[in-house]
């Protein structure tokens, strides 16, 4: 597309072209890589708009896969007594939500040694702790489960009833409830280049509230997608309707600023960068400057630098009132004016 200047410029450097365009300032934010899940997964329920994550933008995000699965089965947490020790309580205690939230609390019964004490529950909900205070010898698992069952958090129930807990058989010290699953889960896998986020869901029970609130909790490595416009929380996902095959994130789709060869996108304050689309081996700098309906800012050009595959070129907006310059501004830049660059680059 782009033609070497005739002879040679910047000294002995052969195959120089410059590039010379315009780009209103006001631009959206950096566009990222995105799906719309009814439209062009083929979706019926889940109709949210998933995209790269903050600071994939472009090129970072262009490797992403999704993926729907639904082969969960959701459990509340749960924690079998006798199992755990007991001689005589031999009641099953689960968590009273469903999900994975329930291992995170723990059980445990003591003999508080008061004749005439009967039982009594002590449910903590900052430390995440439920305590059955019985009277051995006395305390039956009937009226134990009674008292669990009026707590907040946890039920009991399958005992024997009519069995009596003693204080060496039956008192059990911190134990976690485990086995507890949530509806959704996220797991993200490959490497750079191919990177695949699989969503599981359960059958005609995970919400696309649920779904969507999972993705908001991905962080580190994992934070790859996010949501762009939210579906219908209350909608329930199904097999039939809501199984995504591993499909790629669609290619960047919003405007911006294009010119015959070149693109500019705003990735901050006062902060732009044209991208071009043939591949350069250098390049040399260039000049650029602003038109603004007010006398505000000054423009600074950085060398061209990689960004993905090709050459981009950093430009950005000082504040003159601010630090000496130092700091980016987006002050004034309307639809209106514009920003112009003039850059040298080697084929």
């Amino acid at each position: 597309m782009f033609k070497p200047i005739r002879g040679r410029v910047r000294g002995t450097q052969p195959n120089v072209v410059r590039i010379i365009g315009s780009f209103s300032p006001y631009l959206g934010d950096n566009e990222r890589c995105y799906i719309a899940l009814v439209v062009e997964g083929g979706l019926t329920n889940f109709d949210s708009i998933l995209e790269a994550s903050t600071g994939l933008e472009r090129d970072l995000g262009a490797d992403i896969y999704l993926e729907t699965v639904d082969d969960i089965t959701s459990a509340a947490a749960t924690l079998d007594t006798a199992a755990a020790g007991c001689a005589n309580l031999d009641t099953v205690i689960s968590f009273a939500t469903v999900g994975a939230g329930g291992n995170a609390w723990r059980f445990q019964a003591i003999d508080h040694g008061i004749a005439g004490g009967g039982e009594a529950i002590v449910e903590d909900v900052v430390n995440n702790t439920l305590t059955l205070l019985f009277e051995g010898g006395v305390s039956t698992v009937v009226l134990a489960e009674g008292v669990i069952n009026g707590s907040i958090n946890m039920t009991a129930a399958g005992g024997t009833p009519a069995s009596v807990l003693t204080g060496v058989g039956d008192s059990l010290p911190l134990t976690p409830l485990t086995l507890g699953v949530d509806t959704v889960s996220i797991l993200v896998s490959g490497i750079p280049g191919s990177r695949t986020v699989t969503i599981h869901f359960e059958n005609s029970v995970t919400t696309v509230a649920e779904v969507e609130n999972a993705i908001g909790a991905l962080a580190g490595a994992a934070d790859l997608i996010q949501v762009r416009t939210a579906g219908t929380a209350v909608n329930v996902l199904t097999a039939v309707a809501d199984t995504l095959l591993r499909r790629k994130l669609s290619d960047w789709k919003a405007p911006n600023q294009v010119g015959r060869g070149w693109l500019a996108y705003r990735t901050a304050t006062g902060e732009y960068v044209v991208r071009f689309d043939e591949r350069f081996i250098g390049g040399y700098g260039g000049d650029g400057g602003i038109l603004l309906g007010a006398a505000h800012g000054f423009l600074s050009m950085s060398a061209p630098v990689v960004g993905g595959a090709n050459l981009q070129v950093p430009i950005k907006i000082h504040d003159p009132t601010v630090g000496g310059g130092g700091a980016f501004t987006d002050v004034n830049l309307t639809q209106a004016n514009r920003i112009y660059f003039a850059v040298d680059l080697q084929k």
